[in-house]
């Protein structure tokens, strides 16, 4: 490609500068050509686990053969409950340094099960770490982990939002961060890692998460959306994207803000699991795996089944019960109405986790709150003037919950 086409951005300039061979000149396919010429040979499809009992779905240019429903990490009761959901069947089990001690009893079960699983972690990579930083943060959860190489690690949670746009918390920074890039590198060079991601549950996610797919360096992304939230949050253009670039689709945050009902016949969570598989991902994590032996078997048994018309009544029932209480996550409405620039969908979802999750959710969304900026928070910055409420238009009471973050999390 010659100079005279050169896009001289600043993010393009920082990929062309973290992958040394290219030239300014390269495009996100140029990028995609080069990280691929940095892998090993990708074995024909790969599988794990002798018990086959659970369908199985091509991950993306991975070849990994995962089962479509994983075993989350957040909120793990022990060591116990993980191992049964590998002997019933579980074969891609996902966890994070966030997630409490979930490392730690992860690699309790990595003693034994090691070669029964595709193992993934993440890091949580700023767009001003150096690549010793970034390293280093792997190695902390391969020491926790009980093991030499993660199959998949994936950047934790990239996200863009008022305050931090071209901070090193900007998820476009994080990812064109050249330090990360070389990192990617040394770390699938040294045999620590052979796969790598990006996850998002912002309400952005869209846009990041195919400006990280045409950077050619990932392989796959995490990423949050149900039957709530589907057309809104632009699912359907991102999975055809990842789908034409074969990269693998995981599926998070199925449960659709996690409320409990009290309505009577209603127990959505095998419907809402089912409905995801439903679309273009190989498999959805959830967290309720973990949690104890009969919301594992739900889980479990949702792979299995095809969406019938009585899940779908399920499923309405369920919204229309959570309907002016779940966000959708559709942020730019109402912080673009909000004159203080308070990160109200971020909020929102911590409010979620606390009431809703419990358990290591709830110190999640604690020390998640806690990581905001001074001004992005309530108490500092919101006025109750009810503009985002105006927004919103699921009419959800969006001052009484970011109170409730306040009075409860901070």
């Amino acid at each position: 490609m010659s100079v005279e086409n050169v896009n001289l951005t600043r993010r393009g300039l920082l990929r062309a500068a973290s992958l040394g061979a290219l030239s300014l000149g390269a495009t996100a396919a140029g990028g995609q050509e080069k990280a691929e010429a940095l892998k090993p040979d990708a074995p024909k499809t790969e599988d794990r686990n002798s018990n086959k009992s659970l369908p199985r779905r091509r991950l993306g240019r991975t070849n990994m053969m995962v089962t479509t429903i994983g075993s989350g990490g957040a909120g793990i009761t022990g060591p116990e409950i993980l191992h049964r959901a590998i002997d019933k069947g579980i074969n891609y089990i996902d966890t994070a340094p966030a997630y409490g001690d979930s490392e730690d009893v992860f690699g309790e079960v990595m003693k034994t099960d090691r070669d029964k699983v595709f193992l993934a972690t993440k890091w949580v990579v700023l767009g001003d770490w150096t690549m010793e930083q970034c390293l280093e943060s792997l190695n902390r959860s391969l020491k926790k982990l009980k093991t030499d190489h993660v199959d998949l690690l994936q950047m934790h949670s990239v996200d863009t939002g008022p305050g931090i746009k071209g901070t090193p918390r900007d998820g476009y920074v994080r990812i064109d961060n050249p330090n990360l890039h070389k990192a990617m590198e040394k770390a699938r060079k040294d045999g620590k890692v052979r796969w790598f991601g990006v996850s998002s549950h912002n309400p952005q996610r869209k846009d990041l998460l195919k400006y990280a797919i045409d950077t050619g360096l990932f392989d796959a992304i995490l990423v949050a959306f149900n039957h709530l939230n589907f057309e809104q949050s632009g699912m359907p253009e991102l999975l055809a994207h990842a789908h034409k670039k074969d990269i693998g689709v995981i599926g998070m945050k199925a449960s659709a803000g996690n409320a409990t009902l009290n309505v009577p016949n209603v127990k959505p969570l095998t419907a809402q699991l089912a409905w995801i598989l439903s679309k273009d991902i190989q498999t959805v994590i959830n967290s309720k795996t973990v949690f104890n032996e009969d919301l594992q078997d739900a889980c479990l048994a949702a792979a299995k089944i095809k969406l019938a018309q009585a899940d779908r009544d399920t499923l309405e029932r369920y919204a229309a019960a959570v309907h002016s209480d779940y966000c959708r996550g559709c942020g730019h409405l109402c912080e673009s109405a909000c004159p203080a620039d308070v990160r109200i969908a971020d909020i929102l979802r911590f409010e979620m986790y606390h009431r809703n999750y419990g358990g290591a959710h709830q110190e999640l969304a604690r020390t998640s709150y806690a990581e905001l900026a001074t001004d992005e928070r309530v108490l500092h910055s919101c006025h109750d003037c009810r503009k985002c409420e105006e927004a919103c238009p699921y009419t959800l009471p969006i001052v009484d919950k970011l109170h409730y973050v306040e009075r409860e999390l901070a």
